[in-house]
């Protein structure tokens, strides 16, 4: 007979939870919710609160429970919930009217923008990225802001947004070598 083979390596346990099919299975509820919401909102009519709720739960998944292979520090993930929860607001005020975003928007990018700047000192060999996102998302919405197509509170926009770019532009101009690596990933990809 030939020799008797032994299992060196350790058997890998079942376990109980399993986040990549948990994920899945989230997946797949979330679009049969949005499915069957888009049918009812269609069959019944009315102003369209299946694209509120379409974009919650993008926000949701995105926001929350999907991991993408690339990128996904705690900074990716701010950026990117705070960015759902602004295009959110944006769809309320399409669908039901009002002016919040003159106040909110403003504060929602400031103040994510003071945190990435704070997070970005605090843990050295984060990315840039999500910084350099939302500086420009901010200076988007103050762009955008002035041909009057959000209502714009000014005072408020202006310092707040500003607010934020004096925690970031130190943090760019710190690292000129990484911010110049991250723009040449960007555009090379």
């Amino acid at each position: 007979m030939g020799p008797e083979l032994r299992i060196c390596y350790p058997l890998s346990r079942r376990r109980l939870l399993d986040l990549v099919r948990l994920r899945r299975a989230a997946l797949r509820l979330l679009l049969a919710a949005g499915g069957v919401c888009v049918f009812v909102n269609i069959c019944t009519g009315g102003s369209a609160w299946s694209l509120l709720v379409l974009v919650s739960m993008w926000l949701l998944w995105r926001g929350l429970l999907a991991r993408p292979l690339v990128e996904d520090s705690l900074q990716e993930r701010i950026s990117r919930l705070m960015l759902g929860v602004c295009l959110l607001v944006l769809t309320v005020e399409l669908l039901y009217g009002g002016s919040c975003t003159g106040i909110v928007l403003p504060v929602l990018l400031g103040s994510t923008l003071t945190v990435l700047a704070f997070s970005f000192w605090l843990g050295r060999g984060q990315s840039l990225m999500p910084l350099l996102r939302l500086l420009a998302l901010a200076e988007l919405h103050l762009l955008v802001s002035a041909f009057g197509l959000p209502p714009l509170n000014l005072p408020s926009a202006v310092t707040l947004v500003y607010l934020g770019l004096a925690a970031a532009l130190p943090a760019l101009f710190a690292d000129r070598r990484r911010l110049a690596y991250e723009l040449e990933k960007l555009l090379h990809s």
